[in-house]
């Protein structure tokens, strides 16, 4: 068995012509028609009086078989269709462009259907049809739409992934086929040409309406791929386009996808040591070789008290002043200094249990320039980079570090690349995201960090697990600068067997 269940992404405002469609559907099938009731007779008498007939041709006929179904299971595989794809359809069309688009898609279906059967006296019914048109504007409006597919085959259960376009693709074929095999279709008691008068009406409906601008697609930041994995708890943490996940849904998926492999008390700045980065380093000089740049291996905010007097001595300033110098350059205790220098400061931290590194001018690197990204679209093997003027398609292993904080309120997500040393950034509410919301974000990290180890901050975890942004909040760009710095040297010095 294989049965479409949901889809990805969905909008954010509530469709409420959609759910008004699917009540009222409910209502006739369990309060109007006489199915309840047991008489078959009673059942046929009404379709009969209600339902389209072709040879008793009545517009009023066609608009109550829109809204009336033969049995429990016609009626439930439709609305679960109309749920599916006509939110994003609402959602793109407004609301009463969408009820009128419905209801046309709904008599282009029942034309059709007459159109090639005039004289039969077979009562016409179901949502199919208006659906069908639902379906050939979903095509179109939705293009990077996931659908969520159940399966049960023998002994193997599960869910998979299929783009909008390749879903109703199949679907259409699958319709096209049937119809073309007309006995065949004569013993299902199914209107096979309805489905696709309904669905090539609400294509080219939709198709002028693009042309015309008075629709608009969407499409969504990620460019996705049918692919096809088991379910996990992560797809309860979806919600109207908002994030509300349920407790513990992003913990949950990264632990079963080991995003995460850490067991104890994370830290604002820690970095796993289950991510090794290429011993490759970008040969980025700062400064003359002679002088020395002295970093912590770890956040030091809890530390700085103790160790002001220390780096005071040693850096020739008072103590207030050393105490500011740490509080803001996160873990860099000083920068250029004399070799003596820096083994006064690594000999008196040690006595504190503060380890610290000193880096030779020629084993430090900068913080290159930012770009900021039109969109960033991962796979399975790669990652495509889309800047203004050009693209740039690079492999997981030359991601030499992504870090994620939360700058002046705004979440803010750079990419550390080799070759070319870069810089790439994404931030919520930018272009690059149609909604303001970091849920696109979130899942693209989500899907890079799946794919390959990555060094990554704690400002990724908070990203992907959802967590407080408490930790890794700075007040301004210059902040988040230095704090970037630092976290550069120290995977530069684990790249390097410096630390």
């Amino acid at each position: 068995m294989i049965l479409p269940i949901g889809d990805v992404q969905k909008p954010e405002r509530t469709p409420i012509i959609n759910y008004a469609f699917i009540g009222i559907n409910v209502f006739v099938f369990l309060f109007i028609q006489p199915n309840l009731s047991g008489n078959r007779y009673l059942v046929e008498e009404f379709f009969q009086d209600y339902a389209f007939i072709p040879a008793q041709f009545s517009l009023l006929t066609m608009l109550y078989s829109m809204f009336m179904h033969a049995d429990l299971f016609h009626l439930g595989g439709n609305m679960l269709f109309l749920w599916i794809a006509g939110d994003n359809v609402e959602d793109r069309m407004g609301k009463f462009g969408y009820a009128i688009f419905y209801l046309t898609c709904g008599y282009a279906a029942t034309l059709a259907h007459y159109a090639l059967d005039m004289g039969s006296d077979i009562p016409t019914l179901g949502a199919s049809g208006a659906i069908a048109g639902v379906l050939g504007a979903y095509f179109l409006l939705c293009p990077r739409n996931q659908v969520k597919v159940f399966y049960w085959l023998w002994f193997y259960i599960g869910v998979f992934y299929i783009s909008a376009r390749v879903a109703v693709g199949f679907w259409f074929l699958e319709q096209l086929l049937f119809f073309a095999l007309g006995y065949f279709a004569k013993g299902t008691g199914i209107a096979f040409d309805a489905h696709l008068g309904g669905i090539i009406f609400g294509f080219l409906a939709t198709l002028a309406l693009i042309e015309l601008r008075v629709v608009k697609p969407y499409v969504a930041t990620e460019r996705y791929r049918a692919v096809f994995r088991r379910a996990t708890p992560f797809g309860t943490g979806y919600g109207g386009g908002q994030y509300t996940p349920g407790p513990g849904a992003y913990e949950q998926y990264s632990r079963e996808r080991g995003l995460f492999t850490d067991q104890g008390t994370q830290r604002a700045d820690w970095i796993s040591d289950a991510y090794a980065a290429p011993a490759y380093t970008p040969q980025w000089q700062q400064q003359a070789a002679g002088l020395y740049t002295v970093i912590a291996h770890k956040p030091i905010s809890d530390r700085i008290g103790e160790m002001a007097p220390v780096a005071a001595a040693a850096l020739n300033i008072t103590p207030p002043e050393a105490a500011s110098l740490l509080s803001q350059n996160y873990g860099v205790i000083a920068r250029g200094v004399p070799s003596e220098m820096a083994q006064s400061l690594q000999a008196g931290l040690a006595q504190l249990g503060v380890q610290v590194s000193a880096l030779r001018g020629d084993n430090t690197i900068d913080l290159p320039p930012i770009q900021e990204l039109r969109t960033l679209t991962p796979t399975s093997m790669n990652f495509t980079l889309y800047l203004d003027r050009f693209s740039l398609t690079k492999k997981y292993e030359e991601i030499f570090l992504i870090i994620c904080g939360q700058v002046a309120g705004v979440v803010t997500v750079d990419v550390y690349t080799y070759q070319p040393w870069a810089r790439f950034r994404v931030c919520e509410g930018s272009r690059v995201f149609e909604h303001s919301t970091p849920s696109n974000i979130r899942s693209i990290m989500m899907r890079m960090l799946s794919a390959r180890n990555i060094p990554v901050n704690r400002g990724v975890k908070v990203l992907v697990d959802g967590g407080e942004w408490a930790g890794v909040s700075y007040a301004s760009q210059e902040d988040f600068d230095r704090y970037c710095y630092w976290l550069i040297q120290v995977v530069n010095a684990k790249n390097r067997g410096l630390m």
